[in-house]
This record gives C-alpha cells, sequence and structure tokens, in this order.
C-alpha cells in the first residue's frame, strides 16, 4: 500500500509552501525533497498550503511527486497534482445622478450612466493603499477589472493616470463635476460619503454593483426689479423673478434646479421675511 509521497522539487507557480508547520520557499528546498505521510490512496494526512507566485487570480501551482510504499520503495514515474487558481471580477458603474441621494427612491445611487469625458477607475488595496489594477471607464459608465485574487478591496473613479504598484492618485474629476455618492449594491444605501472612493471589503466571488454617482451643479442666475421704498419699517414683496430675469438659474440637463441658498444677509435691508420667518 502507498504510505507517502515524497515531492521531488519545490512547486511551479508558488513563492512558499507550507508542509505540517514547515515553511519552505525555493531558496530553503531540501534537495531530497520533503516526504509527507499519507492514507492507502496516496492522499497526503498532513496539510499543505502554498501561496502562489501570481499576482492575478489565474494561473497554477504544480507539485510533482514520487509515490513510496510500506517497503521504502519509490514509483518510477513522477505524478504531479495540479492547483488551478481562479480570480474574480469587479464590477459597477459610474452614473450621472442628477438628483444626488436626495431623489426618488431616497438614497440611491443610480441615473444614467457616463465617463463624464474621460474617468478612469483604480483597484486598491485597502491595506497597503497600493493600485492593483486600473481600467477606462467606458462612455455608458460601466467598468470591469476581471481575473483579480480575491482580496480586501476599495475602488477610486479619477481622471488620474494610476500604475499598478504605486500609490492610489488622488480622486480628481472632469471639470465641473462632484461627487455625489457611492454604494455596493443597486438598490437603497450610501457609503456615507460622497468622495468618489468606495470601499468593497474582502471578496472571494465575483463582486458586481460597485457603482458610483457623479453630476454637474447648477449655475445661479441673477436679475433686478424697481420697487416703490414705502419708508418706515415697511416689508417689501420681492418679486421671484428679481432672482432669474436676467439669467435664469440652470442645471445641466437632464437635472432641474430644485433651490436657492441666499448666501449672506442682504445688503440695504434691515430685517428680511422669508416664508413666515424673520431675518436680520
Amino acid at each position: 500500500a502507498v504510505t507517502a509521497i515524497r515531492i521531488t522539487s519545490f512547486p511551479t507557480g508558488a513563492t512558499s509552501v507550507v508542509i505540517n508547520g514547515t515553511s519552505y520557499t525555493s531558496s530553503n528546498w531540501p534537495s531530497g525533497g520533503v516526504t509527507v505521510p499519507t492514507d492507502a490512496s496516496g492522499n497526503p494526512t498532513q496539510t499543505i498550503t502554498a501561496d502562489p507566485s501570481s499576482t492575478t487570480g489565474s494561473g497554477s501551482v504544480v507539485f510533482s511527486f514520487v509515490a513510496v510504499d510500506a517497503a521504502g520503495k519509490e514509483s518510477s514515474n513522477t505524478g504531479t497534482a495540479t492547483l488551478n487558481l481562479t480570480g474574480v471580477t469587479v464590477s459597477g458603474t459610474v452614473f450621472n445622478d442628477v438628483n444626488g441621494l436626495n431623489g426618488t427612491p431616497a438614497n440611491t445611487v443610480d441615473g444614467t450612466g457616463t465617463n463624464a469625458g474621460g474617468l478612469n477607475a483604480v483597484l486598491i488595496d485597502a491595506t497597503t493603499g497600493n493600485v492593483v489594477a486600473t481600467t477606462t471607464v467606458a462612455a455608458n459608465g460601466t467598468y470591469s477589472f476581471t481575473n483579480q485574487p480575491g482580496g480586501d478591496y476599495k475602488i477610486e473613479i479619477t481622471t488620474a493616470t494610476a500604475t499598478v504598484g504605486n500609490p492610489a492618485p488622488a480622486v480628481t474629476l472632469p471639470s465641473g463635476w462632484v461627487s455625489t455618492g457611492e454604494n455596493l449594491g443597486s438598490g437603497a444605501g450610501s457609503d456615507g460619503t460622497p468622495d468618489g472612493i468606495l470601499n468593497i471589503g474582502t471578496i472571494s466571488a465575483n463582486t458586481t454593483n460597485a457603482n458610483f454617482g457623479i453630476e454637474q451643479p447648477p449655475t445661479a442666475g441673477s436679475g433686478s426689479n424697481s420697487v416703490l421704498n414705502p419708508g418706515g419699517t415697511t416689508q417689501i414683496t420681492v418679486p421671484a423673478n428679481t432672482f432669474t430675469n436676467t439669467t435664469a438659474s440652470s442645471d445641466p440637463s437632464p437635472g432641474a434646479v430644485t433651490a436657492i441658498r441666499i448666501t449672506s444677509f442682504p445688503t440695504g435691508a434691515t430685517s428680511v421675511v422669508i416664508n413666515g420667518t424673520s431675518y436680520t
């Protein structure tokens, strides 16, 4: 009966292997190989682990071995044990999300896919901060990283060029665009910080809907009207078109202006009343 195998050489496609708690690399692999006890079918009864040398998801680790019987005799042929490696795919969409997280449905990253004229998606090792892969965002907003090893990742979108192995560049969007949110999933939810970066956590299977929302902010209009000054403390009604009759406020299509924010107390006024609330 087969009682052991002798792994004759350091496995190809591996950086290191651990056999029964002992770690080996190509530099300390014994010249006579490593003998591992087995059951009668030749299956090792000691734990064997391997660190693949492949930096992508694909590849293989191959062990070459001979079988050993109870008399200590070895097989004349060499067997191989092949561990095929597979990768994961990470994909998502960049949306022109004109209502951000405030629309209907609320707290949702959605809209029309876009690359805003030029965006890259960058896959980042969340532990080291270094770039693992980079790809161009398509015109319809989609992007995909294929054949990646499982790991703890984050993704960013940027106009900058990223180099694999180097620290990730800063997030920069095309001129006139801002981030509105990010979410892992197609339903309601966001990561809470609209900044062009999405942590996707540790993955061991294909991951979809790593989505980003961006949009072009509106442009404020201006206007002017003439009204009689009644004197004293009498309030003057400000015609609504005073804010727009010279230039209307606008938002790039398909967005729409939904409000204005008066940024400071109006010059030339003693008090103002807005929707029943008085301010000085």
